[in-house]
């Protein structure tokens, strides 16, 4: 028996295993990260989690998104530290909206609207004791 716990859908952990990052260090003196383990989130161009998608993590430049992508997104789904801020236009400019978690299906409004977004994710916080 499924316990109704159960996600049925792919999770941030695991797509990021097989996922193809996009993006890259803004010079060669910075470090590469390692963007399979780093914070972030996906995005999907089909709701559901399916059809092409893409990964922004934090420092990433997405004021324009790929091609395939532009104006596309349908679904998002988050790392529990990561909030997705949407906007509706290039360059991070116009209406926005953020997104946490998994986001099965984004609302009407905002469905293949999606034009440049940003991602920030906070730090686990451990208690001393």
């Amino acid at each position: 028996m499924r316990s109704k716990y159960l996600h049925p859908f792919p999770t941030f952990f695991m797509i990021a295993a097989i996922g193809t990052p996009i993006g890259a260090p803004a010079s060669a003196a910075e470090p590469a990260v390692n963007r399979d383990s780093a914070h972030g989130c996906w995005y999907y161009d089909e709701a559901g989690f399916q059809g092409a998608r893409a990964k922004i993590i934090v420092g990433d430049d997405a004021s324009t998104l790929p091609a395939e992508l532009n104006d596309k997104i349908s679904s998002l789904t988050c790392h529990p530290l990561c909030t997705l801020v949407a906007y509706d236009g290039e360059n991070r400019s116009g209406a926005k909206k953020s997104f946490a978690g998994d986001v099965r299906e984004v609302p009407a409004a905002w469905n293949d609207r999606i034009g440049s977004m940003s991602v920030t994710c906070r730090r686990r916080v451990r208690s001393v004791g």
